[in-house]
């Protein structure tokens, strides 16, 4: 994986986003030539993704990393993107080339001050990162048809200065914690972010008051006893039979409560030399995950 700049901070441009169904392991080491990295307790930073479906089946899922956001050596943002729909994959591309840059351009501090010109909180710096992420979407409809297509996204600040992970999600991209408190204690994963889906009552709430219907595909292909899953329609129509009620793009789903809005958490993690570092996988269901260590 290349740099982006001398600082360090990095994305993930052609090589990590895949064209067609395929299996594939990016790795990038830290080491102490990397300077002002060194303050994030991170080793590494890994992607990997498979899709199954054929190999005509395009690979819908992205990965972009800024391990010196804004460069400030305390943080680092780490993102996974599933698209769906026709045009899904564009949408998780432009997801991974410019979510770090709209969390920069929000001025993220450990110390926000009463002056927003020296920054803000990062969970709120996380929110409005989304949701302009999710307008600039919205206007590049010249190249990307977002009615039937969008994409979920998981993404983790890791702050140094607070020792703390801010996740930020929307949909069904999962962040997972492996966490290890002592040497000899068994790793433990802890799941930090919970689906945003029609299984959740807030949010079947908030579809069903927006005139959405929610059933299953009529056309399920699941057998055995396995629940049906279910999906957000219009009230009249069979579209669009969104699997999450949360997604950047997915303009039809809007008109019916699918929103782009996205769930903050924080966590407290190690960040200092006599802890455990932090392991934190965000994987989708197509089996793309981040590893960063």
């Amino acid at each position: 994986m290349g740099c982006a700049s001398s600082s360090m901070a990095y994305t993930a441009p052609s090589e990590l986003v895949f064209p067609r169904a395929t299996t594939h392991v990016a790795v990038r080491e830290f080491s102490a030539e990397d300077g002002g990295l060194s303050l994030l307790p991170i080793a590494g930073v890994a992607s990997a993704s498979m899709v199954g479906g054929g190999p005509s089946k395009i690979n819908q899922d992205a990965f972009a990393a800024d391990a010196c956001l804004r460069d400030d050596p305390n943080l680092g943002l780490f993102s996974v993107m599933d698209g769906h729909g026709p045009q899904g994959h564009l949408v998780a591309r432009l997801l991974a080339a410019e979510l770090a840059a709209h969390a920069a351009a929000e001025k993220p501090s450990s110390q926000p001050s009463a002056c927003p010109e020296d920054g803000v909180a990062p969970e709120l710096a996380l929110r409005r990162a989304f949701l302009r992420q999710h307008v600039a979407i919205l206007r590049a409809s010249d190249a990307i048809d977002c009615s039937l297509s969008g994409a979920t996204c998981s993404a983790i600040l890791i702050d140094g200065a607070s020792c703390r992970a801010i996740t930020a999600h929307v949909g069904d991209v999962r962040c997972v914690a492996a966490v290890q408190r002592a040497p000899r204690e068994r790793v433990r994963a802890l799941e930090w972010t919970c689906d945003h889906t029609p299984e959740m009552h807030a949010e079947a709430s908030r579809c069903h008051a927006m005139g959405a219907r929610i059933a299953p595909w009529r056309e399920d292909p699941r057998r055995g006893g396995q629940r049906p899953v279910q999906r957000v329609w219009l009230a009249d129509d069979d579209s669009p039979g969104l699997a999450v009620t949360r997604a950047f793009g997915d303009t039809v789903g809007a008109r019916v409560g699918v929103l782009a809005e996205p769930t903050i958490r924080s966590w407290p993690c190690a960040c200092h030399p006599h802890t455990r570092p932090l392991h934190a996988h965000a994987h989708t269901r197509t089996r793309a995950h981040t590893r960063v260590a």
